[in-house]
């Protein structure tokens, strides 16, 4: 797939950003994704999660799900409809290599239109159940294989198998759920492991099992950077009936911050204390309420905001803060009939390609050179990297076509903070 990128300007710092016209056909091979979209390698771009569980038989299982988006297969006409195969291969592994499981599956879809073979938010999941082996530390393997286009896909998921059938307080791993779950989830309430944009309540769920019966109960979660994490979002304190107590926690939006987020849940009974933890990435959510949080969203403004308007967010109170965003962006929906602003969640959506790529020490990416740049301008369309003989240093060379730009970083202290030294526009 072409992204092609529709110029526009947002404040006296000159920010051109995309409107995301996606073009592409049917019969093409869609490949580009936005960088740093997926953890899978290869033409064919899906999601992978996996968990230790216990069945009803109280036996140790593993159940994987992948998620594969439309967009990465290759679709064909069949008749008046659109046809895609693959084949998923799963291969558990321990430390040494050994195959520990093997699993082949072979799925077939079907949609009624070219727009259906499109959009990053259809998919189809596969989920399989695996024979937990002994507890410790394992691989899960996944690879895709597009029965069309030929192209493979593949995913390597490190994996924590533990026992959780025996007697002592146990947490199973957290899994994050699109709805309130009734019992045990099921595959298809389960959030998409690429999905990095929040818009509505997501639930944080784990199982709390050997749960000391008629005795107090307390739980919470909380979520923030691994670095500095929030106090509790959600918490319950409560008398256990069952040994087995399904525990789920609501997660805002409005609570996430920017990049990398910690999610930890705890469980306390009996003077015993244990807890669960996973990672979240978020690439864009509705805009905080909490002050850390909206801190993500405030910083970055300074590079598209005049002078006047920056110095008015920053010394605002949180509320005010809020009210500015809101407003800033509003006047700049390029859809203002939509609730959703392309342009806000593409700016958010670029700071955090840039904290992942070119953070520096304590230094966040958006506010290195390299990350202002590819903010403001995007994903360039070439970049080279050239070694200074003369001064043992690196330049870094970024290439824009239509129109044409380039800018020159350069390593000025061999310690990989690039500086920008020279830029050109014809």
């Amino acid at each position: 797939m072409t992204r092609k990128i529709s110029w526009c300007t947002l404040g006296a710092a000159g920010l051109t950003i995309s409107a995301l016209a996606l073009l592409g056909c049917a019969g093409s091979q869609r490949q580009q994704n936005r960088p740093g979209a997926g953890a899978s390698q290869g033409v064919i771009r899906f999601g992978v999660q996996a968990v230790s569980i216990v069945d009803d038989s109280n036996h140790n299982r593993v159940w994987a799900i992948v998620d594969v988006p439309h967009r990465s297969l290759q679709f064909e006409r069949s008749g008046n409809k659109f046809a895609a195969r693959f084949n998923l291969t799963l291969a558990l592994r321990n430390q040494k290599g050994e195959m520990m499981q093997l699993v082949d599956d072979e799925r077939q879809l079907t949609v009624d239109t070219y727009q259906d073979t499109q959009p990053e938010s259809l998919y189809v999941r596969v989920a399989k159940f695996l024979e937990a082996p002994p507890p410790g530390q394992y691989n899960l393997e996944a690879t895709v294989t597009d029965d069309v286009a030929k192209g493979h896909g593949y995913y390597t998921f490190p994996l924590n198998i533990r026992d959780l059938s025996g007697t002592d307080l146990i947490i199973s791993d957290i899994l994050l759920l699109d709805e309130v779950p009734r019992g045990f989830p099921g595959a298809e309430q389960i959030v998409p492991s690429f999905r990095q944009r929040f818009n509505h309540t997501i639930y944080a769920f784990a199982q709390a099992r050997n749960v000391s019966v008629g005795q107090r109960l307390r739980a919470g979660l909380s979520v923030g950077t691994e670095e500095e994490s929030n106090t509790a979002q959600a918490s319950v304190d409560t008398i256990a009936y069952t040994p087995t107590v399904n525990l789920f926690f609501p997660i805002p939006p409005t609570q996430l911050g920017l990049g990398r987020q910690q999610l930890k849940m705890y469980v306390h009974s009996k003077e015993i204390s244990v807890e669960a933890t996973r990672t979240l990435m978020v690439r864009w959510a509705q805009r905080p309420t909490s002050k850390r949080a909206l801190a993500d969203y405030i910083q970055p403004m300074r590079l598209i905001m005049d002078s006047k308007d920056w110095k008015e967010l920053k010394n605002a109170s949180p509320e005010g803060q809020r009210e500015l965003l809101t407003e800033f962006w509003k006047r700049r929906n390029p859809t203002p009939e939509s609730k959703t602003n392309l342009l806000e969640e593409e700016f958010y959506w670029r700071v955090s390609e840039a904290n992942g790529q070119f953070s520096w020490g304590k230094t966040e990416g958006w506010e290195t050179d390299r990350g202002r740049i590819y903010i403001i301008h995007g994903q360039p369309d070439n970049v080279s990297r050239r070694f200074d003989q003369s001064y043992g240093r690196s330049l870094e060379i970024w290439r824009y076509e239509n129109p044409t730009r380039e800018f020159i970083f350069y390593d000025e202290h061999g310690d990989g903070r690039f500086i920008l030294v020279r830029q050109t526009a014809s």
